[in-house]
C-alpha cells in the first residue's frame, strides 16, 4: 500500500519525533470515537453548537456515503477567522537545522511542551472523534490522512470526507495496489478552542490602537498552526475554519511528493479540452524553450499578412519591433506553433492530416493561481459558449485545487494527479440562478434566512462575509468523472491580476517561465485572513502556494525540470484588470477582463486559433496578433492590446516599474539568478526599447539616472 502506517518497534526510536508519537498516542485515548461512519459525523454535525441545520436538499447525499434521511446542507461557522492564517503557521525546527544551528533545540522542547499540554487538554474532552480519509486515486502516488477533532468540531471531520477520498471497498481496493512510498501516514490533530495564553496576556497589557507600544511589544500569535514536516504531523491550535485542515493536510502532501522526487506539487486545477484544431499540424506544439527562435515560418492561412498591424496613431512600419539584443527579423511571427512546416504540404499529407484531425485532440491545462484569482471558475467551467459539440468537442475535468505533476514519462495518460474528490469552493458566484447550487453538500460561514415558506434557506455570494465557502460534489460537474487524474499538461496557466498585463501572454523561454512562477502577482482577497488594508493589495506569493516548507530554491528547480522533462508550455492570464490611460490610472479606473473573455481562452489555446507576435516591451513574451479576439469580441485590441493603449509612455513606465518589483522580490526569496536574469533583461531592453521608438532627444542631463535604476523624467 501507499503511505506506511506499521510501527516497527526495533526503529521506531529513528523514525518517530516526539510530535508524532504524541499524535499517535492522543488516537489511543479511552475517549475516542475510530472511524466513525459518514452517517455517524453526520448525526454528530447536526449537534454541533456553531452550526445550522437548513431546509437546503444536499447533493447526492448517497455518493457521499450517506443514508437518504440525511440530505439537508448543514452550515458551519468559524468565528472571526474566515480566511486562511498564514500567518499562524510554525514550523517545528528538523533536525538538520538543529545540527547547524543548536540554539534551535529550545524552540523544538518548547514546542513539544505545548503539543504534550495540548493533549491532555483534548483526553479531558467528552468525546474525540479520530476519522481516516486518502488522499489522490493513483497508483503512483496515494496515501492516508489521519485526523483527530473534538466531537464538537465534528462538522471538520465531516467535511474532510466530503472534500478527500472516503475509506470505501473501492477506494481501499486502489489504496492497497498502489506503489509503496517513503513516507508515513499523515497525522492531524484538530483542537479548535485553543487560544493562546501568551497573546492573551499581551492583549490584557497593550491598548489596540496605540501603535508605539505594539512596536515595543509585537502581538504574539493568536492561533497556531504547528507543523512538523519532516515527520508529517500536524498540530491546527485554534483552527475552527475547515480552510486550515484542508491546507495543513496539502501542506504536508505537497511536501512528500517535492522531497521525496516523484512529482512537482501545484495549487491549481487540471481539466483537458477535446477539440478539432483548425488548420492545426499534427506534430505536437512545441515546447517552451529559450533557445527556441522568435521567428515563425510561413503563415496558417495564405491570406493573412506575415506582418502585425502598427500601434494605432504612431507612424511606425507595419512590422514589430523586435526586441534588442536578439537576433530576430523585424517581421512578426503570425502563426501559432513554431514547428509549423514552411512548405505547403502536399495532397497526400493534407488527407492524412484531415484524417488526423477528424478526431477531437486531447489537449491538458493546468491552472494555477490564488484563491480568488479565478482559479476555480475557470478550472471548472465547461466552456459550452466557445466549444461546439455537434465536432464531438467537449471538456472533462480533473482536480480542483490541489495536484501533483509526475515526472515520469511514462506517466502520460495519468501523470497529473488530482488529490481531492470535493471542490472546496467559494461562494461568491453561486447566484441565486446558478448551475452551482445543485451541486452543494455543505456549507460555510454563508447567510442563512427564512423564505416565504418559513424554510430555511441559504444566501451566497459573500452576503455575510467575503469568504463564504461550500463543498462542491465534484462529480456532478459538468465534464467531471470519477477519475480525478488527467494526463501530463500541455499548457500550465498562470493566473495573474497585473493592469500591465494584457488577458493572455505567451511565455516562449523556460527559465521565464520559473521567474514568472516564482513571482506570481494577485492581488490579496477574503479568502485569506489579512488585516483590512492589506486586502486588495499586490502580492507575489511563489507558485499561489503560501504554504511551501520545501524552500524557493527547491520550487525553482522543481519547475525547471518539470518543463524540461514535459515540454509544456507557458502562458499567464491576466483575470484583474488593464490599463486605460495615464488619467484613469491615476484615478485608479482600470478595465476589467470580463470572466467571458478569461473562459475563451483555453478553446481558443486548444483550437489554435490564436496567431502570436512578439512583445517588444517584454523581451521572452508573445501577445496575440491584432483580430485573433475580435469575431468573440469586437473592441478585444481596442481594449487590452498593449500595443495600442492610449499613453504609451506611461504604460511603459508601469510595465517598468512593475517589473522592478518582480526582479526585487526575486533577489529577495535568493534564487538561483539564472531564474533572475529573464526579468531583468526584459527591464533592459524594455528601455532599450522605449528609447528607440521615442525618436532624436534634445538633451540628456544625467546619464547615470538613465542608466540606473531610477530615471529623472524632465531629462527626457
Amino acid at each position: 500500500m501507499s503511505t506506511r502506517y506499521k510501527i516497527d518497534e526495533r526503529t521506531a526510536v529513528n523514525e518517530l519525533s516526539h510530535i508524532r508519537a504524541s499524535a499517535i498516542t492522543l488516537s489511543c485515548a479511552r475517549n475516542i470515537a475510530h472511524n466513525p461512519t459518514m452517517d455517524e459525523l453526520y448525526e454528530m454535525s447536526c449537534n454541533q453548537d456553531s452550526a445550522i441545520i437548513t431546509d437546503v436538499p444536499m447533493a447526492d447525499p448517497a455518493y457521499a456515503g450517506l443514508s437518504p434521511q440525511h440530505n439537508r446542507v448543514i452550515v458551519s461557522y468559524s468565528g472571526q477567522d474566515t480566511g486562511r492564517s498564514s500567518w499562524a503557521r510554525l514550523i517545528c525546527p528538523q533536525p538538520e537545522e538543529i545540527q547547524r544551528h543548536p540554539e534551535l533545540l529550545d524552540t523544538r522542547d518548547r514546542i513539544e511542551r505545548l503539543v504534550r499540554e495540548m493533549n491532555i487538554q483534548l483526553m479531558q474532552k467528552q468525546t474525540l472523534v479520530h476519522t481516516e480519509v486518502f488522499f489522490g486515486k493513483n497508483h503512483s502516488f496515494m496515501g492516508k490522512i489521519h485526523m483527530i477533532v473534538p466531537k464538537e468540531y465534528a462538522k471538520l471531520a465531516l467535511d474532510l470526507g466530503l472534500n478527500f477520498i472516503r475509506v470505501t471497498p473501492e477506494s481501499q481496493k486502489i489504496y492497497d495496489a498502489s506503489d509503496v512510498l517513503k513516507i508515513p501516514d499523515l497525522w492531524l490533530v484538530c483542537h479548535p478552542e485553543w487560544l493562546n495564553p501568551s497573546w492573551q496576556a499581551w492583549r490584557n497589557r497593550v491598548t489596540p490602537a496605540n501603535q508605539e507600544q505594539i512596536a515595543k511589544d509585537p502581538e504574539p500569535k493568536r492561533l497556531m498552526m504547528v507543523f512538523d514536516i519532516a515527520y508529517y504531523t500536524a498540530y491546527l491550535l485554534g483552527a475552527r475554519y475547515f480552510g486550515e485542515v484542508k491546507k495543513a493536510c496539502l501542506t504536508m502532501i505537497w511536501d512528500a511528493a517535492i522531497k521525496s522526487g516523484i512529482g512537482m506539487p501545484i495549487h491549481g486545477s487540471s481539466k483537458t479540452l477535446f477539440v478539432i484544431p483548425q488548420n492545426a499540424p499534427t506534430t505536437a506544439p512545441s515546447s517552451i524553450d529559450q533557445n527556441t527562435p522568435t521567428t515563425a515560418p510561413s503563415p496558417i492561412d495564405q491570406n493573412t499578412p506575415t506582418t502585425a498591424p502598427s500601434p494605432i496613431g504612431q507612424n511606425t512600419p507595419t512590422t514589430a519591433p523586435s526586441p534588442i539584443g536578439q537576433n530576430t527579423p523585424t517581421t512578426a511571427p503570425s502563426s501559432i506553433d513554431q514547428n509549423t512546416p514552411t512548405t505547403a504540404p502536399s495532397s497526400i499529407d493534407q488527407t492524412a492530416q484531415t484524417t488526423a484531425l477528424s478526431k477531437p485532440q486531447a489537449v491538458t491545462f493546468i491552472t494555477i493561481g490564488l484563491s480568488g484569482s479565478g482559479k476555480s471558475t475557470i478550472g471548472n467551467d465547461p466552456h459550452h459558449a466557445f466549444l461546439d459539440p455537434q465536432k464531438g468537442e467537449y471538456s472533462r475535468i480533473g482536480n480542483d485545487d490541489a495536484l501533483v505533476i509526475l515526472y515520469d514519462k511514462n506517466l502520460r495518460d495519468h501523470g497529473t494527479v488530482g488529490l481531492e474528490d470535493g471542490c472546496y469552493n467559494k461562494s461568491n458566484d453561486y447566484t441565486p440562478d446558478s448551475m452551482y447550487l445543485r451541486t452543494v453538500q455543505s456549507a460555510e460561514n454563508v447567510m442563512v434566512f427564512r423564505n416565504d415558506q418559513g424554510k430555511l434557506d441559504i444566501l451566497h455570494q459573500d452576503i455575510l462575509n467575503g469568504n463564504g465557502r461550500v463543498q462542491t460534489a465534484r462529480h456532478l460537474l459538468s465534464g467531471a468523472d470519477s477519475d480525478l487524474n488527467t494526463p501530463h499538461p500541455d499548457y500550465l496557466c498562470l493566473l495573474m491580476k497585473d493592469e500591465t498585463l494584457p488577458p493572455v501572454v505567451r511565455i516562449t523561454n523556460s527559465q521565464l517561465m520559473v521567474s514568472m512562477y516564482m513571482c506570481l502577482a494577485s492581488r490579496s482577497t477574503s479568502a485569506e485572513n489579512l488585516p483590512v488594508e492589506q486586502m486588495g493589495k499586490l502580492r507575489m506569493i511563489p507558485g499561489a502556494n503560501p504554504f511551501n516548507t520545501w524552500g524557493m530554491q527547491q520550487e525553482a528547480e522543481s519547475l525547471e525540470k518539470l518543463v524540461q522533462h514535459l515540454g509544456c508550455q507557458g502562458i499567464v492570464m491576466n483575470t484583474g484588470s488593464f490599463f486605460i490611460n495615464a488619467n484613469k490610472q491615476r484615478a485608479g479606473q482600470l478595465r476589467k477582463v470580463t470572466k467571458e473573455i478569461s473562459l475563451s481562452i483555453y478553446p481558443m489555446l486548444a483550437q489554435n486559433k490564436i496567431r502570436w507576435i512578439d512583445w517588444p516591451y517584454f523581451p521572452g513574451t508573445q501577445i496575440p496578433a491584432p483580430g485573433c479576439f475580435e469575431s468573440l469580441f469586437p473592441l478585444f485590441d481596442q481594449y487590452f492590446h498593449p500595443l495600442r493603449v492610449e499613453d504609451e509612455q506611461v504604460f511603459c513606465e508601469l510595465l517598468r516599474n512593475r517589473l522592478l518589483e518582480r526582479l526585487d522580490f526575486l533577489l529577495s526569496i535568493k534564487i538561483d539568478r539564472r531564474f533572475i536574469l529573464p526579468i531583468r533583461k526584459a527591464i533592459i531592453e524594455l528601455d532599450s526599447y522605449e528609447l528607440s521608438t521615442r525618436g532624436p532627444t534634445a538633451h540628456v542631463e544625467n546619464i547615470e539616472t538613465l542608466l540606473g535604476t531610477g530615471r529623472d523624467k524632465s531629462s527626457l
